[in-house]
């Protein structure tokens, strides 16, 4: 983040905070004009952000729990191939279940999967 002045480091955060916000509302928001951030927020689009998501409101569209289930199955597998064949089998199950709405790899935490 050594790339962002102060104020696109502010834009950045207030985007984090709302990405819907005008930069009309956003202007106000940082006491500048709305034509200096509209640039600033084409800039910290294109060389910041890799993309925005969507925050549900889980119970409005049917459902009534909504669980992360973190997993560590590479440490318990010794060879590669075996731990292939197991995310292997693992996906294709998750793919069955209608409730599960996504599922990923990650890394950290001691965790590997998602």
């Amino acid at each position: 983040m050594s790339d962002l002045k102060p104020l696109d480091r502010r834009l950045l955060f207030e985007l984090v905070r709302n990405s819907r916000r005008s930069d009309r509302e956003s202007a106000k928001i940082l006491k500048v004009s709305q034509p200096t951030i509209t640039r600033k927020r084409a800039f910290i689009e294109k060389e910041f952000i890799e993309s925005f998501t969507a925050i549900l409101k889980w119970s409005k569209i049917g459902y009534n729990l909504f669980v992360i289930t973190l997993v560590k199955i590479k440490a318990n597998i010794a060879a590669e191939e075996q731990y292939d064949a197991v995310r292997k089998r693992a996906l294709s199950w998750l793919a069955s279940q209608p409730n599960i709405l996504m599922a990923s790899g990650s890394r950290g935490g001691g965790v590997d999967s998602l």
